[in-house]
């Protein structure tokens, strides 16, 4: 919810200010995430996924730190650690939860 919450604020501050919340990819750009993602062992464990269940294989072009990242550091250096502090506690929380 904080991420989200964030993210809300950065769209409000671009939309503010009239600029844009993210550049959109080039086209160069979106094939070269493209060809990463599918050197990566990811794909193939995704693939696996896909076979057995029938779940797409999609492409992570972009995620929500492609925001709250720079709109945290735009705030302070202070605020962009504190957020890394606090995904870093997030994500131990949602393993936890997993093994569950």
């Amino acid at each position: 919810m904080v991420e989200r919450l964030i993210f809300i604020l950065a769209k409000l501050k671009a939309r503010l200010h009239g600029t844009e919340l993210l550049a959109r990819l080039t086209d160069e750009t979106v094939s070269e995430k493209s060809s990463k993602y599918l050197l990566s062992k990811d794909y193939s464990k995704y693939f696996e996924r896909f076979i057995r269940r029938g779940q797409a294989v999609n492409v992570q072009l972009h995620n929500i730190d492609d925001v709250t990242k720079p709109f945290m550091k735009s705030i302070s250096e202070a605020a962009d650690r504190d957020f890394d502090k606090w995904q870093d506690t997030a994500g131990q929380i949602r393993g936890w939860l997993a093994m569950l």
